[in-house]
């Protein structure tokens, strides 16, 4: 749910805004979430305020991108499939680290 409607403000958003960090930050909280693990909830959150400002400006430059690796990772839980969480959480983060360093 979190992940369609980002990608329904992607849709139809002609450029970036607020509300496609809100987005964002709303499907990351959701996993953090549905772990039930608070200590990982707040570490997870800490974190994304922390990086928030490059998070962000990474989602406007290209929001699709977002929308595809909230997919990749939505379809990876929903086949149980741990191996592949991290396969795709490595590359996700290693992208936004290096368009960050571009910066």
């Amino acid at each position: 749910m979190a992940n369609r409607m980002l990608e329904e403000e992607v849709k139809n958003s002609h450029n970036g805004s607020k509300k496609l960090k809100d987005l964002d930050l709303n499907f990351h909280r959701t996993l953090l979430e549905i772990t039930g693990n608070k200590l990982l909830g707040r570490v997870g959150m800490t974190i994304y305020s922390l990086f928030l400002a490059s998070i962000a400006k990474t989602v406007e430059e290209d929001p699709m991108r977002a929308v595809r690796n909230h997919k990749m990772v939505i379809n990876a839980i929903k086949k149980r499939d741990s191996n592949l969480v991290k396969e795709i959480m490595r590359e996700s983060l290693s992208f936004w680290m290096e368009s960050i360093r571009e910066k």
